[in-house]
């Protein structure tokens, strides 16, 4: 029984995460009227099969704009553009950041600042790296900018100046052709491991990650899909094979190995998993 409500608990967690996540993007901005959409033609790669078999769980939105003009003509949409519960809101989005904080979000992307750069789909997932000890997990973020190339290069000025305004180290990391801006927050006494940064933009997607290596996975996935990917990993596939599709596409994925999160969950808190 507390196998059970464990399971059902991490995942009742992470579908209020995905919720109050969708609900962060639009509030207070109605920006991403004006982006036009990604499409299968612009060439970019779903997500799912970039991130790695090994993640635990993942939060995607295939396409922002479809997901943000229904989400308009919903109640909890049109609570979230009602002036009155403008303080309500500010509340709940301290919240989601602090809930994000306590699953290793550590990167400066906002989600207001998805209304603003987003051309499509946008997605994060937490991955499991059960070989590295000192960290063993990663935590990435997908986002399509097609279109958004000078929103994006604001965005990443705006990271280089919060991040020296915090007296963190920054370089730029060679990988191939690419320079990967790299910051190393300081460490206090209460930190268990270094904070660290990584973002690129590459074929018309920015990728953010908390680690080199899930960097280069990105890069090297949308150069060509991994066999190891979520996308075609056994369980994703079997869960997707159960979902009964109507003729609508979908406008808000997830998927959580509940066990898995669990134990990725208490090695970012700095428990044994």
């Amino acid at each position: 029984t507390l196998l059970v409500r464990t399971e059902i608990g991490l995942v009742a967690s992470l579908t209020r995460i995905v919720v109050l996540f969708a609900a962060a993007m639009v509030a207070g901005s109605q920006a991403f009227s004006s982006c036009p959409p990604a499409s299968a033609s612009d060439g970019l790669r779903k997500a799912s099969e970039m991130f790695s078999s090994e993640t635990q769980a993942f939060v995607c939105l295939p396409s922002s704009k479809t997901f943000l003009d229904n989400w308009e003509q919903t109640e909890l949409g049109k609570f979230a553009s009602d002036e009155q519960l403008k303080d309500f809101w500010t509340s709940q989005q301290e919240s989601i950041r602090k809930r994000f904080s306590e699953s290793g979000w550590q990167l400066n992307v906002k989600f207001e600042d998805l209304t603003s750069i987003c051309s499509g789909q946008a997605a994060m997932g937490w991955i499991a790296r059960p070989a590295v000890t000192e960290k063993p997990f990663s935590l990435g973020v997908i986002i399509d900018i097609l279109g958004n190339e000078s929103q994006v290069d604001e965005l990443l000025a705006r990271i280089g100046k919060e991040m020296e305004d915090l007296k963190a180290e920054s370089n730029k990391i060679p990988l191939g052709d690419l320079q990967v801006p790299h910051y190393r927050m300081p460490t206090s006494a209460a930190d268990i491991r270094p904070k660290e940064s990584f973002y690129v933009v590459y074929a018309g997607q920015l990728f953010a990650a908390d680690d080199l290596v899930t960097i280069e996975e990105f890069v090297q996935a949308q150069k060509n899909a991994p066999a190891e990917s979520l996308s075609n990993s056994r369980l994703y596939q079997q869960v997707h094979a159960r979902i009964i599709r109507d003729r609508h596409e979908a406008e808000l994925e997830f998927f959580v190995r509940p066990l898995g999160f669990g134990r990725l969950l208490r090695s970012v808190s700095g428990k044994n998993p």
